[in-house]
């Protein structure tokens, strides 16, 4: 694979577990590689990694390892079916006390120009985890809930973010159950003061393919798929998109967009 000039390091980022944090970050992966970008996911959570469950994958060598100079971070590059590279992580309760935290920001350095787009999914909370990987990123995306505690929560990561002179480039709201008293987009796009830049209804199958190690993107649900299309979309803007276009003007992803969703 030739190496990109440019590499754009983005973490995924949420105050709490559980808000669709890893699901964004495949999800997002997946819609960025149909575009036709060259993607690498790595799973950067510390304590509770589980894009290796999600995938159904048990690869020997994992992002812990090369974290703890075990081996070199790209011999822990294993690439899915999805048309993702993909760098899992260990529940090894081992690497628990022995990971130096302070080796993660030259361990993601070393990742720059081996793929387009590198995804980190990140530790929920704003511990000195979080932080250890923040330092290592260039972009950030802020996973919330349509609710008041999940947006506060936002704001709490968004500080975090700041202080550590990180560019954010928006946020994505989840809908990871029914929610009787939801807010609605613009109400949160004052409160946590970044722009929405997607929105993901609520999908039961989400759930299913979380229990059963399926991705569930490339067919169905449909509105999830178009969802996270649009997320990828902003993210990469028009000029790079048009670009795309032009070069592979058959590419049902880019087409979609174009049509569907514009190029703004």
């Amino acid at each position: 694979m030739a190496k990109p000039i440019d590499s754009r390091v983005i973490g995924i980022f949420s105050a709490k577990g559980g808000v669709g944090k890893t699901t964004s970050t495949l999800l997002l992966g997946m819609a960025l590689s149909k575009i036709g970008k060259d993607v690498l996911v790595v799973d950067g959570n510390i304590s509770s990694p589980n894009i290796a469950n999600w995938l159904g994958i048990s690869p020997d060598k994992h992002f812990h390892g090369a974290v703890n100079n075990e081996y070199p971070i790209l011999e822990a590059v294993f690439p899915h079916e999805t048309g993702l590279l993909v760098i899992p992580g260990s529940s090894g309760i081992n690497y628990l006390t022995t990971l130096d935290l302070f080796s993660i920001e030259p361990i993601i350095q070393r990742l720059k120009d081996y793929s387009e787009i590198i995804l980190i999914d990140t530790p929920p909370g704003r511990g000195e985890e979080v932080a250890a990987i923040a330092r290592g990123v260039d972009e950030a995306i802020i996973i919330v809930n349509p609710e008041e505690i999940s947006i506060d929560n936002g704001l709490m990561i968004k500080e975090l973010l700041k202080k550590l002179n990180r560019k954010i480039l928006g946020v994505i709201v989840v809908e990871n159950k029914k929610y009787p008293r939801k807010i609605d987009k613009k109400k949160i796009a004052e409160k946590i003061g970044e722009r929405i830049i997607g929105y993901i209804p609520f999908n039961k199958d989400i759930l299913k393919a979380a229990m059963n190690a399926n991705p569930v993107m490339l067919s169905k649900p449909k509105k999830i798929w178009n969802a996270y299309l649009e997320v990828a979309a902003r993210i990469l803007g028009p000029t790079e998109l048009e670009r795309m276009l032009r070069e592979d003007k058959k590419n049902p992803y880019l087409r979609y967009i174009k049509k569907n969703l514009g190029l703004k």
